[in-house]
This record gives C-alpha cells, structure tokens and sequence, in this order.
C-alpha cells in the first residue's frame, strides 16, 4: 500500500530534491487535497474555476511519481495536485489544469478520462 506514511523511499534526482520534500510535506499537510504551483512554490489559491488532472500523470504514489509529475507540469501549466482517497488511503500526486471555464472544464476532464473535477467555488468535486 502507498499510504502518504509509507512512501517508499526512493533516490530522487539532486535537481528535484527539494522539490519533491516540500511537495510531500505540503501533502502531508493536506490530506484532503490540495494545488500546488511550481511557479510560486506556494499553495495554489483561486476564488472560482476548475482543476483537470492529466491522464498522462494518472496513478503517481512515491517520489518517483512526484518527479513524473513535476517533469509534466514544467511543460503544461505548472501545477501538481494531490489528494489521499479515503477509502484506500492511497496518496494520489498529479500534474493539472486550471480553466475558469466549466463546460471548458467538463470537456477537458472527460478528454483526460477523469471521474470528476474540482470545483474552487464550492471546494467539491464535480462528478461525471
């Protein structure tokens, strides 16, 4: 299992390093989800609009996912987003989006062959 608790320790390139630390200690944080922007190296805050996860960074666990995620979001829109599934307990690491658009949002979810969507506004996931 992959817990947030059990990452497995893996060698992390030097580069991404510190990188990957700040992301896990902000996931560990944020067990309920959160974004974070490679820009700022901050949370990621919005009033309104829509986070997509990529498909191309489903299904990322350990510190080798997070450096699959962070090499993604470096070429799209810099951000990474994580949330532990309660059920599994699973910590999940992606690269995302972010649309104001919702329609934009739907079709972008459904193209990344998501099960949902979260919305800023409402702080919910919007399912599909």
């Amino acid at each position: 299992m992959h817990s947030l608790d059990n990452i497995l320790k893996t060698e992390t390139s030097d580069t991404f390093k510190p990188l990957v630390g700040l992301i896990r200690s902000i996931a560990q944080r944020n067990k309920l989800g959160f974004t974070f922007s490679l820009t700022t190296k901050e949370i990621f805050k919005a009033e309104k609009g829509y986070i997509i996860a990529y498909q191309a960074t489903q299904n990322e666990f350990d510190n080798d996912g997070i450096v699959i995620c962070i090499e993604h979001a470096q070429k799209h829109h810099h951000l990474i987003g994580g949330w532990q599934d309660p059920k599994t307990f699973l910590y999940y690491f992606d690269s995302v989006m972010y649309v104001e658009d919702k329609e934009e949002a739907i079709q972008l979810g459904r193209k990344n062959n998501q099960i949902s969507i979260f919305d800023f506004k409402t702080k919910e996931d919007i399912f599909f």
